[in-house]
């Protein structure tokens, strides 16, 4: 009994929070779960498509699952602070070769 609680409790330690199909990533997927399983009780928590383990699968648990557009924006965001970053470095390093 107690190697199956330590199998159990390693489990739900590597639980991503969002990833409701328990497939290891969180995405456009465990959206779709959440959808299929809305309005369903799980008293335990954590059940299917119950993002948040409140014990009911709501509107609640798509706020730990970002839209598709969301992802696309921050990287989009990103990839611009990022270029502007790069930018900056490179005229600070071109004015200190001048002087």
């Amino acid at each position: 009994i107690d190697l199956d609680l330590k199998i159990h409790v390693r489990a739900i330690a590597n639980i991503l929070p969002g990833d409701v199909n328990f497939d290891g990533v969180v995405n456009e997927a465990d959206r779709a779960v959440i959808q299929a399983h809305l309005g369903q009780a799980n008293p335990h928590g954590l059940g299917i498509g119950d993002a948040n383990g409140d014990g009911i699968v709501n509107g609640n648990d798509f706020r730990l699952v970002p839209e598709p557009a969301t992802l696309v924006s921050f990287a989009c965001g990103a990839a611009l602070l990022a270029a502007v970053r790069w930018g900056r470095q490179r005229t600070r390093a071109a004015s200190t070769m001048i002087a």
